[in-house]
């Protein structure tokens, strides 16, 4: 069993394996990286909206007649 291992590490299949695992591993940061980023543009741009809606609501609020 270790022999069939050590053969496996030093063939071709093992590199081409690691190579695929090291190009998935940095797909996946660069996802998470993005996401983060998106999110804290959308977390922004939610509060801006809200922002400007509870201003325009503040001021253009039809008056109650008591």
């Amino acid at each position: 069993m270790v022999q069939r291992f050590k053969q496996f590490i030093r063939g071709s299949k093992a590199v081409s394996a690691l190579e695929y695992a090291i190009l998935v591993g940095v797909i996946a940061v660069a996802i998470a990286v993005a996401l983060t980023q998106f999110g804290k543009s959308l977390d922004t741009a939610m509060d801006n909206i809200g922002n400007k809606i509870a201003t325009t609501t503040a001021t253009k609020a039809p008056k109650v007649a008591n």
